[in-house]
């Protein structure tokens, strides 16, 4: 419970009495305080107190207040008192023939505007922790904190048929809901007088956009073979950015995670232990980062993939593990499936802090990569291979790959008029015969491979089906005015209506041989 110094002051007379020699009463006699905070921009200080089942009765500000007086052989001030009300409306207007609810106290007040609360009222509130809301809520919270008293304010122009309800002192532990007055009015009602009928409703549901984008990455990350993964929030890895329990119930859980990859990097080598087979796995799951003032909590999601053996070039050779344009690519293939434009950032030690990662010494030097939002740069998450020196911790022999991306960033990513990053192109095959043409040549140091291949299909030729670039060497002994560069391409002739004859390749030849000369200058 918390209660404001100042306004404990109002209620007791504290002159003589010290904040700390309060804290130390307060603790001998049973009532442990837990947090002292100060708010000089009211002035005021708050004190957090725990309250045990056995005294319930100093959960409010005047139990804290009498308690004191004890203690410190005080007496209340004389304006501590409740005021006892009158029942303006009686239980035959309400319909209900019952001596089981002579407890309802109904008070009606009238001609109040529903202006600010005034500033005293916000500054009690705020001496306690709790921000000023409207004079409803407020005037509803100050008698909760005051004295113990739960009730409720509504306005009859707007709520029909509602009406304020006093809980009794021994029914305080079982009604404390709205929901408790409508069963404890259904009890004595009869609940076989109820109309046995299920309303109509006819709105449909539908699922959030962020459980959507969750199950299209569930379905394409197991479909690459990757199997999911669910682990507990609660870790014991110390960092800068770890969120730490004040009551942890064991020391191995007395922090909260903020990154994803240890969770599986520690399943992994569970399940090796085990004597399993080898795990690629993803996790899907929440996560939380401590900053200066605050608390952040976010979704993410990462994959550890990599097997010892992932592909083999063929059935004589042995397997290969995942490479890193192997990684790089599944990655790709995951943000095209979701239609998420995204680039590739060289990784910085400053971005890595934020996975949970003291350093880039975690990964391999020139394997990790930051992912960002290609629209405004914004990091997204972060790929890389696990270093050698780290495998052996984790019981690997073999290159591993992990991923941890914010989903919600994830989210603003997709841009759902863009097309596939794959354009499909369908067109008829020729059934006449090719005709290849292997061709050295030199070219000047202001051309290169590429331009010389563009120039070539810019022609326009119907009959140059391809061209190929097979080699490319630079002759590093001329001086720089005469340099040159020799490049081999392979040009692929083919027509759709006939076959090739002499005329048809000498006109092409000609056309290439021109283009080359000019490369040359």
């Amino acid at each position: 419970m918390k209660f404001s110094w100042k306004w404990l002051k109002t209620l007791v007379n504290l002159e003589n009495v010290t904040l700390s020699g309060l804290i130390t009463q307060l603790t001998l006699a049973g009532i442990e305080v837990e947090n002292v905070e100060e708010k000089p921009d009211i002035q005021d200080i708050t004190l957090t107190i725990h309250v045990t089942t056995n005294r319930s009765d100093v959960s409010c500000l005047i139990g804290v207040a009498r308690e004191v007086a004890t203690l410190f052989n005080l007496r209340l001030y004389k304006s501590v008192r409740q005021a006892h009300t009158k029942n303006d409306i009686m239980l035959a207007d309400l319909a209900i023939k019952s001596n089981s609810l002579l407890d309802i106290n109904v008070s009606k007040i009238q001609e109040l505007e529903p202006h600010l609360s005034p500033n005293w009222l916000k500054y009690r509130l705020k001496g306690c922790g709790i921000a000023s809301s409207n004079l409803y809520t407020d005037v509803t919270n100050y008698i909760n904190i005051k004295w113990g008293q739960d009730i409720d304010i509504f306005d009859p122009y707007y709520k029909n048929n509602f009406f304020c309800v006093t809980v009794p002192e021994y029914r305080k532990r079982d009604i404390r809901r709205a929901i408790d007055v409508v069963e404890e009015i259904g009890r004595i009602y009869g609940f076989e007088k109820f109309i046995h009928k299920i309303p109509q409703y006819k709105k449909r549901g539908s699922f959030s956009k962020i459980n959507i984008v969750m199950k299209s990455i569930r379905l394409k990350l197991r479909s690459m073979g990757l199997h999911e993964i669910v682990s507990y929030s609660l870790q014991n890895r110390s960092n800068n950015r770890a969120v730490n329990l004040y009551n942890p119930l064991i020391e191995e859980q007395s922090k909260l995670r903020n990154s994803l990859i240890y969770n599986l990097l520690d399943a992994r080598e569970y399940n090796l232990k085990q004597a399993a087979l080898c795990l690629e796995c993803f996790e899907i799951g929440r996560v939380f980062h401590k900053t200066a003032n605050t608390i952040t909590e976010q979704i993410n999601v990462a994959g550890l993939i990599g097997s010892p053996s992932f592909s083999r070039r063929s059935w004589s050779n042995k397997s290969e593990s995942l490479s890193w344009f192997q990684a790089k690519g599944m990655l790709e293939e995951l943000f095209e499936t979701l239609k998420v434009e995204v680039v590739w950032k060289k990784h910085e030690d400053d971005l890595c802090k934020q996975y949970d990662i003291k350093n880039s010494s975690m990964f391999h030097t020139h394997r990790i990569a930051i992912v960002g939002n290609r629209k405004d740069q914004k990091q997204i998450g972060l790929l890389g291979q696990i270093h050698s020196r780290h495998n052996s911790s984790f019981s690997i022999n073999h290159n591993v790959y992990v991923f941890e991306i914010n989903l919600l960033y994830l989210i603003e990513a997709i841009n759902k008029k863009s097309s596939q990053h794959l354009q499909y192109v369908f067109q008829p095959y020729s059934n006449y015969p090719s005709i290849t043409r292997d061709i050295s040549c030199k070219i000047g140091q202001h051309e290169n491979a590429k331009s010389i291949k563009e120039k070539i299909l810019k022609t326009k030729n119907s009959l140059i089906e391809s061209v190929e670039i097979l080699s490319e060497y630079k002759d590093i002994n001329y001086n720089e005015a005469e340099y040159t560069r020799n490049l081999t391409l392979r040009i692929q002739y083919r027509a759709y209506n006939r076959t090739l004859n002499d005329n048809d390749i000498r006109c092409i030849d000609n056309e290439i041989e021109q283009i080359l000369e000019k490369s040359k200058t």
